[in-house]
């Protein structure tokens, strides 16, 4: 969720831009199915983690994937920082 809201408002205030092209043409049309995908998509990865038992490439998939939220939502907090700094 804090990956959603911060990045919403980097681009809202124009300190930032969506790197993905899919999610910044639907940031672009429509801000609430944009908020839906970035909170769905990682309950989703939790979801599949605790409800089954996943094979070992689906393991490192969804392993990649949520190191790499955490590396995005990393990022957004240094850049907030800079801007409240």
């Amino acid at each position: 969720m804090f990956d959603s809201i911060f990045t919403d408002f980097g681009i809202r205030n124009g300190h930032i831009t969506e790197a993905n092209p899919f999610m910044r043409f639907i940031y672009e049309n429509n801000i609430a199915t944009f908020y839906s995908i970035k909170i769905i998509l990682p309950l989703l990865f939790m979801y599949i983690i605790t409800k089954f038992q996943p094979r070992r490439y689906l393991q490192i998939l969804i392993g990649g994937a949520l190191l790499l939220y955490s590396f995005v939502l990393l990022q957004h907090l240094f850049w907030m920082s800079l801007l409240i700094g």
